[in-house]
C-alpha cells in the first residue's frame, strides 16, 4: 500500500475522490507555495500502519475494496497532518518517527514493521499512558482514521447493505410469529 501514495496531494477530506487534490496551505489566506502530501518513505508507512491498525474489520470488504478504503483513509490522515499549523505540524512529524522507534525499544521493531498484535499492545500504551502528549498524538490519528474510514463511500454502502438485510430478517421473524 505505500507505493500507492506516490506523488499524492491532499486529498481534500473523507470520501473525496483520490485524483482530485487541492493545495495544503499552513494557514487560511497562506500565499506560500502548496506543500506536497507525505512521500511514500518512512513517514508514510508509519501513517499507513496506523491507519491499519486503527480501522476495525467490519464491515466486510472484498480485499480490492478494502485496500482502496485503507489508501483513501491513509491519504485523509496524512492530509489531515499535513493541515496542522506549522507549529503543530512539526512536533507531530517528529512525534511520528519517536513512537515508531518506541517501539522499537519495546518489541524489537518499529511499528511500521511490528505484526498486528505487537501494534495493537503498542498503541494501547500510548493511549493509556499518563503523559497526555501521547494520548493526543493517538487521538489524533485514530479520530481521523475512523471518520475517514466509516465515511467512505464503499463502507457507508457495506453498512447500507448490512443494515437492509438485518431489517428484512427481523420482518421475516416477526411474521412467522
Amino acid at each position: 500500500m505505500s507505493s500507492s501514495l506516490a506523488g499524492t496531494e491532499n486529498s481534500g477530506g473523507a470520501g473525496a475522490s483520490p485524483g482530485r487534490s487541492e493545495p495544503v496551505h499552513s494557514r487560511p489566506g497562506d500565499e506560500s507555495p502548496p506543500r506536497r502530501a507525505a512521500k511514500p518513505g518512512r513517514e508514510a508507512t508509519i501513517v499507513e500502519a496506523l491507519v491499519e491498525t486503527f480501522v476495525p474489520p467490519f464491515p466486510i470488504l472484498e480485499d480490492e475494496a478494502r485496500q482502496r478504503v485503507l489508501v483513501d483513509v491513509t491519504r485523509f490522515v496524512a492530509g489531515q497532518i499535513l493541515n496542522l499549523p506549522t507549529y503543530l505540524r512539526f512536533p507531530y512529524r517528529i512525534g511520528l518517527f519517536a513512537f515508531d522507534l518506541g517501539a522499537f525499544l519495546f518489541g524489537g521493531k518499529t511499528f511500521r514493521r511490528a505484526a498486528k498484535p505487537a501494534r495493537e499492545a503498542y498503541l494501547a500504551r500510548w493511549a493509556q499512558s499518563r503523559f497526555d502528549p501521547l494520548q493526543d498524538f493517538v487521538k489524533l490519528v485514530r479520530s481521523c482514521a475512523l471518520f475517514a474510514y466509516f465515511d467512505h463511500p464503499a463502507v457507508q454502502a457495506e453498512l447500507e447493505r448490512e443494515r437492509r438485510g438485518a431489517a428484512i430478517r427481523a420482518e421475516r421473524r416477526t411474521r412467522a410469529f
